[in-house]
């Protein structure tokens, strides 16, 4: 099973409280991302037991992030991948600065002259994104609020963005702004 947004969607309408990773062969940001919220905010349990993704966790750092031992796991590094990465209240402009020269170095574009506008773009995007999140969602940052992870695919030339938090919502925020 295909662990996208919609397979989340499904987990959370059918109010299942242990998430069995056994279950999926392949698991987009969105998804793990919003496992992982919902574990950290005690809403679910995950069950990593005989996965055949392990590997794929492990790099992610999903595993890491629940509290699975991956010592014994082989570490693979990817160049088309930004782990799983806590935002928290002393996320700096620097670090978004490392992250958009991973992921702009994963969908092909050089550090030049001519591609200057679309890095600093791409830079602005990813720094207002992760500042929402640390400004507005009052997200409990004691208990893992915020999270991003970047994936890139390059054979189907697609670029998953995305961050996560528990905190109350757009629509919430809004209104108290």
């Amino acid at each position: 099973m295909n662990g996208s947004f919609l397979s989340l969607a499904n987990l959370i309408s059918k109010k299942d409280t242990t998430v069995k990773m056994s279950q999926f062969d392949f698991c987009e940001p969105a998804f793990l991302l919003g496992i992982l919220s919902l574990y950290k905010s005690g809403i679910v349990e995950v069950d990593c037991n005989n996965i055949d993704i392990e590997n794929y966790l492990n790099r992610t750092d999903f595993l890491k992030h629940i509290g699975v031992d991956t010592r014994s796991i082989n570490r693979q590094h990817s160049n088309n991948l930004v782990e799983i990465t806590p935002i928290n209240k002393n996320t700096s402009g620097v670090d978004t600065n490392k992250i958009t020269k991973k992921i702009v170095s994963n969908i092909g574009i050089t550090y030049e002259v001519e591609n200057k506008f679309i890095y600093g773009t791409l830079e602005w995007i990813f720094w207002e994104l992760i500042d929402n999140s640390i400004q507005h969602s009052n997200a409990d940052f004691e208990k893992g609020g915020s999270y991003f992870m970047v994936q890139s695919y390059p054979k189907r030339g697609e670029l998953h963005i995305c961050i996560v938090d528990n905190g109350i919502g757009i629509k919430e925020s809004l209104i108290k702004s």
